[in-house]
């Protein structure tokens, strides 16, 4: 049995770390989406007039 009490702990370790590394993975990928969306949305804000001739105006909603 202590065998096997080791191997799961080992396992439970290595799962963790796993788990761990996705969590910085996500949080990583969800840091560099907001910031690609917000300099996205500064280039859409200038207001320039489309391909239609439409003016353009985004609107920004308060914080």
């Amino acid at each position: 049995i202590p065998d096997n009490l080791s191997r799961n702990v080992g396992l439970i370790r290595e799962l963790n770390n796993n788990i761990r590394r996705v969590v910085d993975l996500y949080a990583d990928l969800s840091s560099s989406f907001t910031k690609s969306m917000e300099v996205s949305s500064e280039g859409d804000s200038s207001g320039a007039v489309k391909s239609d001739g439409k003016a353009g105006h985004k609107r920004h909603r308060p914080l």
